[in-house]
């Protein structure tokens, strides 16, 4: 039996990538242009059920713990609200922090830096002709 994630997880995947990497002049991407939620929930319906509840407990960490500092949820916060909450959880002091912003974004970015049109707009040639 596969879990799949739900489509808020999956939006929610989208937003945490645009947040750590937001388009610019030169990569005008969204994770939504290249529905990165559908790819990663692909990827991690392979993975053991532990790695799945993890995943998903470090999506909805991110997603809640945002109320106690901006009164709201981190997918209603600003673009800008967003980058300094996953950089301020990075240098926190509290190891759990870095932990579910890491592990979510490793799996999140991983995916991301696979998909081909990615990897055409940074000028990393397609794995085929390799």
């Amino acid at each position: 039996m596969s879990v799949r994630l739900n489509s808020r997880e999956k939006k929610l995947i989208e937003i945490i990538a645009d947040a750590l990497t937001p388009p610019t002049p030169s990569f005008r991407l969204n994770a939504s242009d290249i529905a990165l939620g559908e790819e990663v929930n692909a990827v991690y319906s392979l993975h053991p059920w532990a790695i799945r509840w993890f995943f998903r407990a470090c999506l909805w960490i991110l997603e809640y713990l945002s109320v106690f500092r901006y009164g709201r949820r981190f997918s209603r916060l600003s673009q800008e609200e967003r980058e300094q909450l996953l950089e301020r959880w990075l240098k926190s002091r509290l190891y759990w922090k870095q932990t579910v912003v890491k592990f979510a974004t490793y799996v999140i970015l991983m995916t991301k830096y696979e998909n081909d049109r990615v990897r055409a707009a940074i000028g990393i040639p397609d794995r085929r002709g390799l």
